[in-house]
């Protein structure tokens, strides 16, 4: 079979962040232009952020968590493998520290009240630096350093903003199980890559097909390729397609013409749902994302409930949640731990920057 599997064989597209690498963050640029003027006597928590150079949310927020009180250490996975050094001590009569140190300065891990790990890992700091590297000393490599990120999320579980690899430990079989357990209902769903399981499932259903990890993937540093889910108004329509190549998570579609989609930003005890107004695709991905129209929405008591049911059990203090309502039954489709609002504020005017802050400072 010639053909790509299922979800890359479509109209791919592709984002170029190359010219994003730049450090746009106000407290390093701040820093750099002023000097640390930090008032140490008026700092009230300590955040530490793993992300990367091209993060519009904490380029935005920072201004606000310095202003409240909040300083906080951002390490950009750009720079990690090149800039930083890492050191578990285990001393004789203490307790372990764990300290990274870069030319700038050397900080303790114990000294931070929050940990926060967003668009970080082992595979995104070190495909910038790998060239020099045979296949085998790149694979030993990441290995260690993904031992590394894990030990820091085990070792400061109660500092987690989310988990470390919240992408796996939270992945989205495990997310579509926690909201049931919670109370949400999901679309009848099946996570397969054998065609016969999905002719005998949904038949002649309509089918929604997304992908179990990420609908991008980041083949190039800093190039992008992305892929959004498919949909098939009846399995017969997948007989020609590479099914069998990669897994891939099926639903049947919601046949009522009065469904609607809300995305729910979670910050904390704080939950703030906007409704898509103008929205056609069953993945609005496909759709000019400038031209989504977003309004608020309160969400009924019973349902807010299950949200933070569901963030406590998954173990995270910030998230995006998609929901969609059809035939007065609330669906549970996902949730994105990375809880990426940026492109919301822009679309609607509307600021969680001080929802961020407040959770840091409870």
């Amino acid at each position: 079979m010639n053909k790509k599997p299922l979800l890359l064989n479509q109209k791919l597209g592709t984002r170029n962040f190359l010219g994003n690498k730049v450090d746009r963050d106000f407290k390093s640029n701040a820093e750099i232009a002023f000097g640390n003027r930090i008032d140490k006597s008026q700092i009230k928590k300590h955040i530490l952020i793993f992300t990367e150079f091209d993060d519009s949310e904490i380029n935005n927020v920072g201004p606000y968590l310095v202003a409240s009180g909040i300083d906080y250490v951002r390490i950009n996975s750009e720079d990690f493998f090149t800039d930083n050094t890492f050191t578990i001590d285990y001393p004789e009569n203490s307790d372990i520290r764990v300290r990274l140190k870069n030319k700038y300065q050397t900080i303790d891990l114990a000294d931070f009240d929050y940990i926060w790990f967003r668009h970080f890992s082992a595979n995104t700091f070190f495909s910038m630096n790998n060239e020099k590297f045979d296949k085998v000393t790149q694979l030993y490599i990441k290995q260690q350093w993904q031992i590394i990120i894990n030990t820091i999320g085990i070792l400061f579980e109660n500092k987690m903003v989310v988990p470390v690899n919240a992408n796996y430990c939270i992945s989205k079989p495990i997310q579509l199980k926690l909201a049931q357990n919670v109370g949400f209902k999901i679309p009848d769903s099946l996570i397969t890559n054998d065609l016969k399981e999905i002719q005998n499932h949904f038949q002649d259903n309509k089918i929604f097909a997304k992908a179990l990890f990420h609908h991008s993937v980041e083949a190039e540093p800093g190039i992008l390729t992305d892929f959004y889910g498919r949909t098939f108004n009846n399995s017969d329509l997948l007989v020609n397609e590479d099914v069998k190549s990669a897994p891939t998570i099926f639903q049947k579609g919601l046949n009522n013409k009065n469904v609607s989609e809300y995305r729910v930003s979670i910050f904390g005890d704080n939950i703030v749902a906007m409704k898509y107004m103008n929205v056609s695709e069953d993945d609005w991905h496909n759709e000019d994302i400038t031209g989504i129209r977003l309004e608020p929405f309160k969400l009924p008591e019973q349902v807010e409930d299950k949200i933070r049911l569901f963030m406590d059990q998954s173990n995270l203090l910030i998230g995006t949640i998609d929901l969609l309502y059809s035939q007065n039954d609330w669906y549970f489709l996902e949730v994105n731990p990375a809880g990426d609002w940026r492109w919301i504020e822009a679309a609607t005017d509307y600021s969680f920057a001080p929802l961020v802050v407040n959770m840091f400072l409870k």
